[in-house]
């Protein structure tokens, strides 16, 4: 018996390694028009899911889930599946609920990836199955801009133009709201720079609005008790910078070098450092098919951004590095050879197997093809794969999915 029970534990023990690793799924929006009233930073989940539970506790049907483009959590308390009706019900809901920010959110769930079948990949349980329709994505927090927001190609959806009904009346703004400017320049030539700002609360990571360089908009105050919001940028290509604001009073001596009152308009000027030697940026919005080294049809934006950076100065090179979420070894799905399939999953693309390394080695060696394919020498990128053994977060928690990224590194600026 003994011989029997040393017999089946040898077994379990000498087993291949070959697993998934098990990770939280993403709990994502639905397919709809929906309702929405808060979205937080894709590190607020847990924010978003407490104030869910308040709404719920007041009889509203709330619920939340994640919308890839931007990588943030959206709350909303219904779901329609027309859009005349529901806007037509946020005219209501903006008048006699304290939602007065309230936005449709036009929104296509993914579906099932069907060019290839499914693998398991160990570090990327998590992700979706397939790309969304469109890689859009807009926040409004001012009611002035448009009611209704979709992930479709091109500009957000009018309310006046997405049906034939008038647009909403503009409910009062709340204490303290302000119109806000922003320009953003070169700090070397003083040419503006196309660069995208996130404003929102440092306290409880909720998003107010999301604006670009050169735009002017509304933007209601943060919840916290001294009106502070937190404006940042974090454009590829360029040094991350953020600055905080007071709503109450923006221009002190602290912040007076950056920020001015232009009539009813808070200006805000920030100085756009290209980055340097030694500096390390994260590809945070290039994703890739489950299983697979192949880039999503949203990462095209932000590879381009990275794009413009190396075409400006000829004498940068870089380093990608590959990181995913777990060290498990698997199969998945790459590019072959002379394949430029970049942003879709094909019959053309080779089946491989192997580690977590090689797999994250692959998806650096990707984004450099493409970078390739688009005029960049190959000798001014290099690639590494670490595979799991720079995870950012525990590989089974509900951030797990950062863990899977391409970092750039410059090694050389001049």
């Amino acid at each position: 018996m003994k011989k029997v029970i040393y017999a089946a534990l040898v077994w379990v023990v000498l087993q291949p390694t070959h697993r998934v690793w098990a990770q939280q799924p993403i709990k994502e929006l639905p397919s709809g028009y929906l309702m929405t009233v808060a979205a937080y930073l894709s590190t607020g989940e847990g924010y978003a899911q407490r104030y869910v539970k308040k709404l719920r506790e007041q009889g509203y049907q709330a619920d939340y889930g994640f919308t890839y483009p931007k990588n943030m959590y959206f709350v909303y308390i219904k779901k329609y599946d027309d859009l005349q009706t529901a806007v037509s019900e946020i005219n209501k809901t903006r008048r006699e609920t304290p939602f007065k920010d309230a936005w449709v959110y036009a929104y296509k769930a993914r579906e099932p990836q069907s060019a290839a079948p499914p693998l398991q990949e160990p570090d990327d349980a998590s992700q979706p199955q397939a790309p969304p329709p469109a890689p859009v994505d807009t926040i409004q927090a001012d009611t002035s801009a448009a009611i209704v927001q979709t992930d479709s190609m091109g500009a957000a959806v009018q309310a006046d133009t997405a049906v034939q009904e008038p647009v909403v009346t503009e409910p009062p703004r709340p204490k303290y709201a302000r119109l806000i400017h922003i320009d953003a320049a070169h700090v070397r030539t003083g040419e503006p720079v196309e660069a995208e700002f996130l404003i929102y609360d440092p306290f409880n990571e909720q998003v107010l609005t999301t604006m670009k360089s050169g735009e002017t908009k509304w933007v209601n105050p943060p919840a916290n008790e001294q009106k502070i919001a937190r404006i940042a940028t974090s454009t590829i290509g360029w040094k991350k910078d953020e600055v905080n604001v007071s709503f109450i009073n923006p221009v002190t001596d602290s912040t007076e070098y950056f920020a001015s009152l232009q009539g009813d308009t808070l200006v805000l000027y920030f100085e756009m450092h290209r980055l340097r030697k030694g500096d390390i940026q994260t590809l945070y919005n290039v994703y890739f098919f489950n299983q697979s080294s192949i880039m999503r049809p949203e990462s095209k934006f932000q590879l381009d951004e990275l794009l413009a950076m190396l075409k400006e100065n000829p004498k940068y090179r870089i380093m990608l590095h590959g990181h995913t979420n777990g060290k498990a070894p698997g199969e998945y799905i790459r590019l072959a050879q002379n394949d430029t399939l970049f942003f879709k999953l094909s019959s053309v693309h080779e089946r491989t197997s192997g580690s977590a390394k090689a797999l994250s080695l692959d998806r650096a060696q990707t984004v450099r093809q493409y970078l390739i394919s688009k005029g960049i020498a190959p000798e001014r990128i290099e690639v590494k794969g670490w595979g799991g053994k720079h995870m950012l977060y525990d590989e089974n928690s509900p951030a797990a999915r950062r863990n899977i990224r391409v970092e750039v590194e410059v090694l050389a600026d001049q």
